[in-house]
């Protein structure tokens, strides 16, 4: 996760629309690490929120699927990481 994230949100017509990337929690360094995705929610939660508490598994945004597909990098340890659901977390956007 990055230093001094937060949350990016703005008013529109009453809802708040805020920013998140699609990280996830590596199983090799226990770190982590931001996917290439990135969403943007009406009324998201307001910190990290792993994804399944926030989206059904029927209703998952068309690039997770294909991310879990994937075998995934640490950048720490250079290993190749398996990805799976319980692993990625939505992570609010630092916008300084």
């Amino acid at each position: 996760m990055q230093p001094g994230s937060f949350l990016e949100a703005t008013r529109h017509g009453g809802y708040s629309m805020a920013q998140y990337n699609v990280s996830f929690l590596c199983s090799d360094c226990g770190r982590f690490h931001q996917t290439k995705i990135s969403l943007t929610l009406f009324d998201g939660p307001d910190r990290l929120k792993r994804l399944g508490e926030v989206y059904t598994p029927n209703a998952l945004p068309s690039e997770v699927p294909q991310l879990l597909q994937k075998h995934v990098r640490c950048p720490v340890t250079r290993n190749s990481v398996k990805l799976d659901d319980n692993k990625l977390y939505l992570v609010p956007i630092d916008k300084d």
